[in-house]
């Protein structure tokens, strides 16, 4: 849940940053006017889009560069954190399914003495025992 939260919010933010480095004209250019209002719409987004700039203070697309490119930056990592974490996750589910799995089934019980045998059928007895009591 905390996952999908991070997601949204990291679409919404990075959606806000990067349309004003894009500009409104080749956003209306590469989706065209109604498919980026009804986008725009989705993200419930309602204020003016900006071509960004760094040099007249007093324009109304003035943006600090610096507090600009820190918000570049950190969503950048941010998005590649995530798709490290997937990649992560994706990794380990086929480690743990393939590898593990098929290591844990190939390994026999030869090796082990009766005395051994008896405790493994005994704890597997006791096992079965509280979980049947717990039922």
């Amino acid at each position: 849940m905390v996952m999908v939260m991070i997601v949204m919010w990291m679409i919404t933010v990075t959606w806000w940053v990067f349309r004003h480095m894009i500009g409104p004209d080749r956003l209306h250019s590469i989706l065209g006017k109604e498919g980026l209002d009804t986008f725009r719409a989705s993200l419930g987004d309602n204020d003016t889009i900006h071509h960004v700039q760094f040099t007249d203070p007093q324009s109304s697309n003035y943006c600090d560069h610096l507090l600009y490119m820190v918000a570049f930056v950190l969503l950048s990592l941010g998005w590649i954190v995530l798709i490290i974490a997937l990649f992560v996750f994706i990794a380990d589910k086929i480690f743990n399914k393939l590898v593990c799995c098929r290591l844990c089934s190939n390994i026999t019980h030869k090796d082990t003495s009766e005395d051994d045998e008896e405790q493994i059928r005994l704890h597997s007895n006791s096992n079965e025992m509280n979980i049947s009591s717990a039922i």
